[in-house]
Protein backbone atom coordinates (compact mmCIF):
# COMPACT_ATOMS: atom_id res chain seq x y z
CA UNK A 1 0.00 0.00 0.00
CA UNK A 2 1.78 3.64 -0.79
CA UNK A 3 0.65 6.31 1.42
CA UNK A 4 1.39 9.79 0.33
CA UNK A 5 1.94 12.35 2.73
CA UNK A 6 2.28 15.77 2.72
CA UNK A 7 5.13 17.73 2.36
CA UNK A 8 4.44 20.44 4.91
CA UNK A 9 1.99 20.60 7.86
CA UNK A 10 0.57 23.52 9.51
CA UNK A 11 -1.10 23.69 13.06
CA UNK A 12 -2.57 26.11 15.34
CA UNK A 13 -1.45 25.77 18.52
CA UNK A 14 -4.49 26.54 21.02
CA UNK A 15 -6.88 25.83 24.38
CA UNK A 16 -3.62 25.66 26.57
CA UNK A 17 -4.83 27.86 29.30
CA UNK A 18 -8.73 26.50 28.94
CA UNK A 19 -6.52 22.90 28.84
CA UNK A 20 -5.16 24.02 32.35
CA UNK A 21 -8.04 26.38 34.18
CA UNK A 22 -10.55 23.14 33.36
CA UNK A 23 -8.18 21.15 35.14
CA UNK A 24 -7.55 23.83 38.18
CA UNK A 25 -3.86 23.87 36.94
CA UNK A 26 -2.28 27.25 36.62
CA UNK A 27 -1.75 28.43 32.82
CA UNK A 28 1.56 27.83 32.43
CA UNK A 29 0.83 24.35 33.19
CA UNK A 30 -0.94 24.25 30.35
CA UNK A 31 1.50 25.58 27.98
CA UNK A 32 3.59 23.09 29.50
CA UNK A 33 1.73 20.34 28.41
CA UNK A 34 1.25 21.47 25.27
CA UNK A 35 5.39 22.00 24.61
CA UNK A 36 5.01 18.25 25.59
CA UNK A 37 2.01 17.49 22.90
CA UNK A 38 4.05 19.66 20.49
CA UNK A 39 7.25 17.63 20.71
CA UNK A 40 5.48 14.78 20.00
CA UNK A 41 4.12 15.60 17.55
CA UNK A 42 7.52 17.09 15.99
CA UNK A 43 8.94 13.54 16.25
CA UNK A 44 5.97 12.12 15.00
CA UNK A 45 6.68 14.31 12.03
CA UNK A 46 10.41 13.47 11.24
CA UNK A 47 9.99 9.85 11.61
CA UNK A 48 7.32 9.90 8.74
CA UNK A 49 9.71 12.33 7.03
CA UNK A 50 7.58 15.43 6.71
CA UNK A 51 10.13 17.93 5.76
CA UNK A 52 8.16 21.19 6.73
CA UNK A 53 5.95 22.39 9.75
CA UNK A 54 4.09 25.81 10.02
CA UNK A 55 3.07 26.56 13.51
CA UNK A 56 1.24 29.22 14.53
CA UNK A 57 2.05 29.76 18.32
CA UNK A 58 0.52 33.86 18.84
CA UNK A 59 -2.30 35.94 17.87
CA UNK A 60 -1.71 39.43 19.08
CA UNK A 61 -5.34 39.31 20.66
CA UNK A 62 -3.12 37.41 23.35
CA UNK A 63 -0.97 40.20 23.75
CA UNK A 64 -3.42 42.36 25.05
CA UNK A 65 -4.62 39.52 27.92
CA UNK A 66 -4.25 40.78 31.24
CA UNK A 67 -1.30 39.04 33.40
CA UNK A 68 -2.17 36.40 35.68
Amino acid sequence: MNIILPNHLGIIIDGNRRWARARGLPPWEGHRAGAEKLNEFLNWCLELGIPQVSIYTLSTENLNRPKE
